[in-house]
């Protein structure tokens, strides 16, 4: 009887042990893992009613219109002059087409300064997009 309690008691240490140690494992895991929802604001979210794909259509718009205008000029007054042009209310129809116009305003004013970073840092005009788009692919999440 003494013999099976020792045995019960070493087989639950065991296991508590072992659960310990997946628990550790399974926490170092987790902070490699790309979390999006965790990353993003729910105030910086893309809103439910613009769907995924619109939304990226938007961004992929005005990157490359942002960049057609900037015609190679990295300084932040530069990009800035650009982005003040394309979204004044009098001259956003010049650039903005009305089907990108709502998600096009929602990215401007949540994310003015992500997209002059990765334009005033690109080492060229494909970097300036797959930045953005890594980042915006975390803010897409609803």
């Amino acid at each position: 009887m003494k013999f099976i309690i020792i045995i019960s008691i070493l087989i639950f240490v065991i296991n508590i042990t072992i659960c310990e140690e997946t628990d550790k494992t399974d926490k170092t895991d987790k902070t490699d893992e790309f979390d999006p929802i965790n990353e993003v604001p729910l105030s910086k979210r893309r809103p439910s009613h613009i769907t995924e794909k619109h939304y990226c259509e938007t961004c992929l718009y005005i990157l490359g219109t942002v960049l057609k205008e900037l015609h190679g000029k990295k300084t932040e007054t530069d990009i800035i002059d650009v982005l003040e042009k394309m979204f004044n209310p009098v001259t956003i129809q010049d650039y903005i087409p009305d089907q990108y116009r709502l998600a096009a305003e929602h990215l401007n004013s949540m994310f003015e300064d992500e997209i002059i970073e990765s334009l005033i840092t690109r080492k060229t005009d494909y970097h300036a997009i797959n930045s953005a788009c890594y980042y915006f692919t975390k803010v897409n999440i609803v």
